[in-house]
């Protein structure tokens, strides 16, 4: 009975060990895919702490100058949500301001590129909550 009771506690701390293990992992992964994505847009600080994307990313006029900006914001949406874990604020930042052919255009490339088979609006559906992704919708439904 006492050795049932020892294995028992052993196969509980190594279980605790593989889920710390796995978090750190996962927490390194997202801190990679920041660097990336600050490294990918040109900023010299976190690209969490960009205040305005569209000075981050020099934005330009008009769909065809706007795609390697939209490029960027469409990795950046894929960073935000891919793994565990998701940049909420990356998300809300992507979509702020911009234009309904800009948003458009985001998301044929994210589609295209990093969708895995799912569109842009299945992965914000299953990463965010529901009222973080009705928040997402009010910002894309007021776009001119």
């Amino acid at each position: 009975m006492e050795m049932d009771n020892k294995k028992m506690i052993i196969g509980i701390v190594v279980a605790l060990l593989i889920v710390v293990a796995i978090f750190m992992y996962n927490k390194r992964k997202k801190e990679t895919q920041a660097r990336k994505t600050a490294m990918l847009l040109g900023e010299q600080a976190n690209a969490s702490n960009a205040s305005n994307l569209d000075e981050a990313v020099g934005q330009t006029k008009g769909i065809e100058g706007y795609k390697p900006t939209a490029e960027r914001l469409a990795y950046r949406l894929f960073a935000a949500m891919d793994g565990i874990g998701t940049d909420e604020k990356a998300i809300y930042e992507v979509f702020s301001g911009k234009t309904k052919s800009q948003i458009a255009t985001i998301k044929l490339i994210f589609d295209e590129k990093y969708g895995k088979g799912e569109s842009l609006e299945n992965w914000l559906k299953d990463d965010l909550s529901i009222s973080e992704y009705n928040k997402v919708m009010s910002i894309i439904n007021s776009a001119v």
